[in-house]
């Protein structure tokens, strides 16, 4: 295994240069790489790298916290992933492989569409309204859901203090991911992990001024949303 160096990122990235940050494509496949073996501080250093073949190596998890804001592709085939979220700092990716990772599961799946807003294409499919289906759809009635637990069971402190908030956070999540049930059993890990974060969400939503809380929903999801919502709407009175 070779080290990852400027030297080797110059060598199997192009256009041929001498600065990285002009480079749009990189192959470093089957090259045995862990984690541990991609330094973050000199990958940051790609800022135009648009496509990336990371294939065949001997990764469990990618960086966290590496933006790459240009990237668009990325290949991870063949590895030994596991931890998915850390790929959540990769916000412009719009197609992704993961091909032969034998850990990773339909949760993971659906975890990595809801984390990474713009990917469309997944192992070579369009996933493109599923993915708006996780991010919306699911999503709102997890929130629905969610609230309940929060109107029949808790209230905030008075006085409100760090300590106070800590332990009702820890309380009230707890209390979300074991009493919210919805969808299959074969995603009950993706739901658990969405039903903490959309907790979390509301806690924090009942505590900052409105000015000040930002939903992550862009105007454009919204419309994705309102759309999809009329179609399962208009599926389950067909269904009737």
């Amino acid at each position: 295994m070779e080290n990852v160096t400027e030297k080797l990122l110059l060598e199997k990235g192009s256009p041929k240069t001498n600065k990285l940050e002009q480079i749009k494509t990189l192959n470093l496949s089957k090259m045995a790489l862990k984690h541990g073996d991609l330094p973050v501080k000199l990958l940051s250093r790609l800022q135009s790298l648009e496509r990336w073949d990371l294939s065949g190596n001997r990764l469990q998890e990618l960086p966290k916290n590496l933006k790459l804001p240009a990237l668009r592709y990325l290949d991870l085939t063949n590895n030994q992933m596991e931890d998915v979220t850390t790929l959540e700092s990769l916000s412009s990716l719009e197609e992704l492989k993961m091909d032969d990772n034998f850990y990773i599961t339909i949760s993971d799946s659906y975890k990595l569409m809801v984390l990474l807003p713009k990917l469309r294409i997944y192992n070579n499919k369009d996933v493109s309204t599923t993915a708006s289906h996780l991010r919306y759809v699911f999503s709102d009635n997890l929130r629905t859901r969610i609230v309940t637990v929060w109107e029949r069971s808790f209230s905030l402190p008075d006085p409100i203090t760090a300590g106070k908030m800590s332990d009702l956070e820890k309380n009230f999540v707890n209390a979300a991911r074991h009493q919210v049930k919805f969808g299959p059993s074969s995603v009950s890990d993706f739901t658990k992990w969405r039903v903490e974060i959309l907790a979390k969400e509301h806690l924090r939503s009942l505590t900052q001024p409105k000015e000040d809380f930002i939903p992550k929903e862009s105007a454009e999801a919204k419309k994705n949303y309102n759309f999809l919502a009329f179609q399962e709407e208009t599926n389950q009175t067909g269904d009737r």
